[in-house]
């Protein structure tokens, strides 16, 4: 009789993705492991972090289209990608493909 429709989820992401697209818009679209948990999960600052913590946190990261960029100690400096898909430097044009420049 009724046609029930599917809950897709959240529409603007989960707490854990908007928290990390505070810290990336905070810290120029740059952030480390140890920065983006203070962001994502604040009730674990001070305390410990699980794997779980760090799986479910890596999973909204790629989710809004961040990547690891390189190591910073134990953990990793994560940026988000510009539109084009590209990780670029922070501050630097990124150009299109095919450019000639």
């Amino acid at each position: 009789m009724f046609s029930r429709r599917r809950w897709r989820g959240p529409a603007l992401g989960g707490p854990l993705q908007r928290g990390a697209r505070f810290c990336f818009a905070a810290h120029d679209g740059e952030a480390s492991t140890a920065r983006l948990t203070e962001w994502c999960r604040p009730e674990l600052v001070g305390g410990r972090v699980k794997k779980w913590h760090l799986s479910n946190q890596e999973r909204a990261l790629h989710s809004i289209g961040a990547r690891k960029v390189r190591r910073d100690g134990r953990g990793w400096v994560w940026r988000l990608d510009d539109g084009d898909g590209s990780a670029t430097e922070p501050g630097t044009i990124s150009r299109l493909p095919g450019d000639g420049r």
